[in-house]
Order: C-alpha cells, then structure tokens, then sequence
C-alpha cells in the first residue's frame, strides 16, 4: 500500500475498525503529518477504498505546499508543543 501512497485499511486492533491514512508533504516531498479516517470496516469496503483515498489525498496535497518550512512545529514536533503549551495562557 505504500507504493500507492497510503497506509491501512484493516489492521485488526479493534474488531470491526478499519482505517487508511496519507502523508502530508511538504514542498520538498518530506512528510510533515498525516491525513486518517478511522470507521467501521463494514463503511470502508474495497469498492471505497479508492475513493475515501483520493479524498485524502486530494486535502493533503492543498495542506502540505502550505506548510512552512521554518515552523519548529513540522521540524521538532515536540519543541513546538512545548513552546506553544508554556506561551499560551491558562484559562
């Protein structure tokens, strides 16, 4: 599946789930995030798959030329979080 760029499907950690999940690229081709639907495994069946497939790609590809190559959050994720948790105030 990777080949075809995604992931997933049925991978039998909870029974009756299934899932499919791209890569968000960045403007250099580097995955910066993903993109996932989790459901039942009856809702995505192989008739659907390419579909609920192409959706995703579809959004992932308008997100990712988007992203910003200097933000610590796509480069260090956990900098970032930390960050952006000890400058936002407590409610």
């Amino acid at each position: 599946m990777r080949q075809l760029g995604y992931a997933g499907r049925n991978s039998g950690v909870l029974e009756g789930m299934a899932g499919v999940a791209v890569p968000i690229l960045d403007r250099n081709g580097c995955a910066v995030g993903a993109l996932s639907v989790g459901t039942l495994a009856a809702r995505l069946t192989e008739d659907r798959l390419p579909t609920v497939v192409e959706l995703l790609k579809r959004q992932a590809g308008i997100i990712g030329p988007q992203t910003n190559p200097f933000d610590v959050a796509v480069r260090r994720p956990m900098h970032g979080l930390t960050r952006a948790m000890t400058t936002q105030p407590l409610a």
